[in-house]
């Protein structure tokens, strides 16, 4: 058999170790065979351990790390804020293009029809200023405008010298304010007395009745106005002061100078109104 050479130097097969066997060399053979079998098993577990380092380090470089885990949990971050900001901005667009539409309208508005603020007061308004007036003339007692006049078939009369608005005060029916029952009492007694008389006068005011009383002569003049059921210019009114109701006189509609000043005393009393003819008309 032919030998191989590589190098120059010859390298034995396994036909020259049977060969060397067969020269006597059977021990020398078994030895530097096992030899050669104990060095390709080295050779082939140490290839084998690189092998498995080189998977185990190719697996350990594909396995995520720490910093591999913040790397992707950052861009979601990231991207969950560039969400909010842009929810954000549509909605400061939207107010600010609404913003712009409502200053546009009201530029459009007030450009072609100006703001006209009206000078009217509504009636309770007027009503307050009307009420502060009453209350300072009632409590200053003024009873100018009036003048007392004697009528031949009246007596004694009360004109305006002014004119009056509806609604003004004309004076207040003062007297003395007493309950309905002490009322009903001393006009029995002024009944009896013809040249006395009676000037009592009956109203309610929350739910209780009470009664002025002006047959004491003074000379505050609602207690001389005359009466007309169908003439009158004045109309009775409860003015509460401090709760305490006062009975006054108002103009019921525009009085002019000159005229008398009338009201209905609201007798209804058929005996009243026999003994006493002027008070139907």
């Amino acid at each position: 058999m032919s030998k191989c050479q590589t190098s120059g130097k010859p390298r034995e097969s396994f036909e020259g170790y049977f060969k060397a066997a067969s020269s006597n060399d059977s021990q020398n053979f078994t030895e530097r065979f096992e030899k050669k079998l104990a060095g390709d098993k080295t050779v082939n577990s140490e290839v084998a351990s690189n092998s498995d380092l080189k998977v185990t380090e190719e697996k350990s470089s594909k396995l995520p790390t720490a910093k591999d885990n913040r790397k992707k949990k950052e861009p979601r971050k990231k991207s969950r804020a560039k969400s909010e900001k842009s929810t954000v901005d549509k909605k400061s667009t939207k107010k600010t293009a609404g913003e712009s539409k409502e200053t546009l309208r009201q530029s459009t508005i007030t450009s072609h029809f100006p703001v006209r603020r009206s000078n009217r007061r509504c009636k309770s308004v007027i009503q307050i200023e009307k009420d502060k007036v009453i209350l300072q003339k009632l409590l200053d007692e003024d009873e100018s405008g009036l003048e007392v006049r004697v009528l031949p078939d009246k007596g004694r009369s009360v004109f305006a010298v002014r004119e009056f608005k509806r609604g003004d005060l004309i004076c207040e029916y003062a007297g003395e304010l007493v309950d309905y029952s002490l009322g009903k009492k001393r006009e029995l007694e002024y009944s009896q007395n013809a040249e006395l008389g009676c000037y009592s006068y009956f109203f309610q005011y929350k739910s209780r009745r009470y009664c002025v009383d002006a047959t004491k002569e003074t000379s505050r003049l609602g207690r001389l106005l005359n009466h007309s059921k169908t003439q009158n210019n004045v109309c009775t009114r409860v003015f509460p002061v401090k709760d305490i109701p006062r009975l006054i006189l108002v103009a019921s509609r525009d009085i002019e100078a000159g005229e008398e000043l009338l009201y209905d005393y609201g007798e209804r009393n058929k005996a009243a109104i026999d003994s006493h003819p002027w008070l139907q008309q």
